[in-house]
């Protein structure tokens, strides 16, 4: 299955020119940039974002969304996650991730909610009310606790 928002995703790292790299297997996307990034509690590589896609469950996972620094705070980040929030919107998917630290103001200011705390991050959610996103996130854990 082609995922829509990976063209629209790599049309707005163009126009904010970052170089970037895009692979994709049925279930696995990866777009990479040219330069390796190296920020705290990450290893240091060229992963821009990573997601996993559960079609039969309809569950997309955020594995990582990073930007290289000189490209932080000017709203690339929201543009890419609008892209794929408004494609799980018209696909019926719940979009789960793992957060921490600083980046949990930037998934709350995106509309994602927290819905657990697991394996030391918090588990966030969009794309149902909080009540459907906990029961959403049974299935979500068995998935991510397989591809992670």
């Amino acid at each position: 299955m082609m995922y829509s928002f990976i063209p629209i995703v790599g049309e707005i790292l163009e126009q904010n020119q970052i170089v970037h790299i895009g692979m994709q297997d049925v279930e696995h996307i990866t777009i990479n940039s040219d330069e390796v990034m190296f920020d705290p509690g990450f290893g240091a590589d060229n992963k821009i974002l990573d997601i996993y896609v559960d079609e039969e469950h309809h569950i997309l996972f955020i594995g990582l969304l990073r930007l290289p620094k000189q490209h932080r705070g000017q709203s690339v980040g929201t543009q890419i996650v609008d892209q794929i929030k408004d494609w799980a919107d018209q696909h019926g998917y719940t979009v789960f991730l793992d957060s921490c630290g600083d980046s949990l103001n930037f998934w709350n200011k995106c509309g994602f909610r927290h819905i657990d705390h697991q394996y030391g991050f918090d588990i966030m959610g969009f794309g149902c009310n909080q009540t459907m996103l906990k029961e959403k996130w049974k299935d979500g854990k068995r998935i991510f606790a397989e591809t992670h």
